[in-house]
């Protein structure tokens, strides 16, 4: 009957010489047993096939030990499901079992139906088990017969009094229902676990008892459309022939609201007349919550790991708060954050960002021990408030907002800022201290990156008037003059120098001179625009980019610069230093070529306001000479 390749493969089994199951103490208890067992070797070689197995499926072991699991099996299945691919697929699932040692149905019974010797069909319950090996892995099955599975005798069962009282002072949730899901008694137990009397309960669906529990079984049959309802009437018969009980965990909902978490088992009950169902449901919301926890601490960690890696390796300062908003954000599960870093100049909290839906109003600053982001900078300490009201924490009246978890940044005692994360939903325990854990990682990245912006600064300022130095200015200007001349737009520079200033040195000193320099070149920032770069072209010149400027603007705005200048002295310890400067300014026309060009009218026209008189503004035109020679 079985002609095929599979049974080539069986025959080069058999020419193998198999070891049989030494007998010990295992095999005579296996031989005495009902359970049907077999047992096969690494190769899928049956090795063992008890008496009771025998009796179920009218096969002797003398025709099976010798033979691989796939053949046998294969020679058992009914006629209609013997075929070529179906062979395949048997010997390829039980090879793959015993290379990888792993069966995600290892334990769990399965209906089969096989076809014995005499022709009638049986149905077995299976269970299959991969044992280890010295080398590899062999399988072990037990079958159940369910024509053999008896009743229970009710005479082993407790009266119905005991087993009423037990019933009674189980904390667990029990309770029974019939074929149609409607639950037939309730014990004190499920009144505690849902908060509903039995009263209330009996009658009522299960599902409707429980509706979020079933909804949410994993069990449940895959038919498109049906109510959780219909899925478990359709479940209930298969329960009922197996015998076999049927977990699932799930969610409920208290009367006051309160939610739990609870796992439950559903298994059949067996009379003489009919065939009820038995549940019992127990509140696993403690475990839930600890699992939960583990769950949380786990991820905190990785995003502690991830946020490491990513802000240590940023210098960027900007980048950096926008790595550090949402990271802090994901770290404790919130809604929104806010980052307040610290300004030394103006010793105050700035706030650098604050992201998230529902943001709550903060202050923009905040002085020490003022605001929420004060106080936390004065005590050096986190804080963790479960019932936080946006704007200063005394003034309740303003509107209620939720949970907030704030923590100092500080690196060495060096203090550099304030983190907030913001929740509608209570924080854990360890959430502050893994607050503070992102808030060391954060403090060293704020600091490296604060430390390059000093270096990065320090390379193109001058460090004496604080202005950009002459290489980062031609570099600034040289893109500016290109997206000039591209776009046809007007250009001017302007070049000055403080007249006679030897004289100042002289008068005052050359420390003092210093200070004077820089205080006129501030003046000259705070008077020029936004978009306007001033940078130090050498010794006491300086020269000013405008950009969108044409050559008129540009000499009117300088010689409001130049008024101020003149008109205001320079405060010194003794007497006040009248300092004046001397302006040429020029602006971009067709003829010119290149920012040299530029500069250099500029230059002549700064020569000629001196060789005029000084404390002057000259705009270049065609008319001005180069004037050489001249000592000024």
């Amino acid at each position: 009957m079985m002609n095929h390749d599979g049974r080539k493969e069986a025959s080069a089994l058999k020419e193998t010489p198999t070891k049989p199951l030494r007998r010990g103490l295992f095999q005579k208890f296996a031989e005495q047993i009902d359970l049907g067992i077999s047992a096969t070797d690494e190769r899928g070689v049956v090795v063992f096939w008890n008496a009771a197995l025998e009796r179920m499926l009218g096969l002797p072991a003398r025709r099976v030990v010798g033979r691989s699991l796939w053949d046998v099996q294969f020679e058992l299945t009914l006629p209609e499901s013997q075929t070529r691919e179906n062979l395949r697929r048997l010997q390829a699932a039980c090879q793959a079992i015993l290379e990888t040692g792993k069966f995600e149905a290892q334990g769990q019974f399965s209906e089969i139906e096989y076809q014995g010797q005499d022709g009638k069909k049986i149905v077995l319950l299976v269970a299959s088990y991969i044992i280890p090996s010295h080398q590899g892995y062999s399988l072990f099955n037990i079958y159940l017969d369910l024509e053999t599975i008896q009743v229970v005798d009710e005479g082993w069962n407790f009266t119905a009094a005991k087993f009423r009282a037990v019933v009674e002072q189980a904390g667990d949730g029990i309770l029974v229902f019939d074929e149609q899901g409607l639950v037939l008694d309730w014990n004190p137990g499920c009144e505690t676990l849902l908060g509903l009397p039995r009263a209330v309960a009996v009658g009522k669906r299960l599902v409707d008892l429980f509706p979020e529990m079933f909804d949410n079984a994993d069990w449940k049959l895959n038919d498109v459309g049906d109510s959780p309802h219909d899925q478990l009437i359709r479940n209930l018969p298969l329960i009922a022939r197996s015998r076999l009980p049927r977990a699932f965990d799930g969610p409920l909902e208290h009367v006051t609201g309160m939610r739990k978490w609870v796992h439950a088992v559903i298994f059949p009950i067996r009379t003489e007349k009919q065939i009820w169902f038995g549940m019992i449901a127990r509140d696993m919301t403690p475990i839930k919550q600890s699992e939960q926890r583990l769950e949380r601490y786990a991820r905190q960690l990785e995003t502690l790991r991830q946020a490491g890696l990513e802000i240590s390796a940023e210098l960027g300062l900007d980048a950096l708060i926008w790595m550090i908003a949402p990271r802090a954000v994901e770290l404790l599960n919130g809604n929104a954050m806010a980052l307040y870093l610290y300004n030394p100049e103006k010793d105050w909290l700035e706030l650098a960002i604050s992201l998230g839906e529902h943001q709550p109003q903060v202050e923009k600053y905040a002085r020490r021990g003022e605001s929420l982001a004060g106080q936390v900078w004065e005590n050096g300490k986190s804080v963790l408030l479960e019932d936080y009201h946006t704007g200063r924490t005394s003034d309740l009246g303003k509107s209620y907002w939720g949970k907030v978890a704030g923590t100092p940044i500080t690196w060495s005692n060096q203090f550099l800022g304030v983190l907030f994360v913001f929740s509608d939903q209570p924080f854990m325990e360890n959430d502050l201290k893994m607050l503070d854990l992102f808030s060391a990682h954060a403090a060293a990245a704020l600091r490296n990156a604060r430390l390059h912006q000093q270096i990065s600064q320090m390379a193109v300022t001058d460090s004496l008037t604080g202005i950009y130095n002459r290489r980062y200015f031609f570099e600034i200007a040289e893109k500016e003059f290109r997206e000039s001349v591209r776009y046809n737009r007007p250009l001017s520079v302007v070049i000055f120098d403080l007249d006679h200033f030897k004289k100042v040195n002289d008068t005052f000193g050359h420390a003092r001179g210093d200070e004077i320099l820089r205080a006129v070149v501030q003046r000259c920032v705070a008077s020029v625009r936004r978009p306007d770069t001033v940078g130090r072209y050498g010794g006491e010149e300086f020269v000013i980019l405008l950009p969108e400027t044409d050559g008129e603007q540009g000499l009117n705005l300088i010689e409001r610069l130049r008024h101020e200048l003149a008109s205001t002295p320079v405060e010194t310890d003794t007497t006040p230093a009248f300092v004046t400067a001397s302006f040429g300014v020029a602006s971009l026309s067709p003829d010119v070529t290149d920012l040299l060009t530029l500069l250099n009218r500029a230059d002549l026209a700064l020569y000629h306001a001196k060789q005029t008189g000084r404390n002057r503004c000259v705009l270049w035109n065609d008319d001005i000479q180069e004037i050489a020679g001249e000592d000024v």
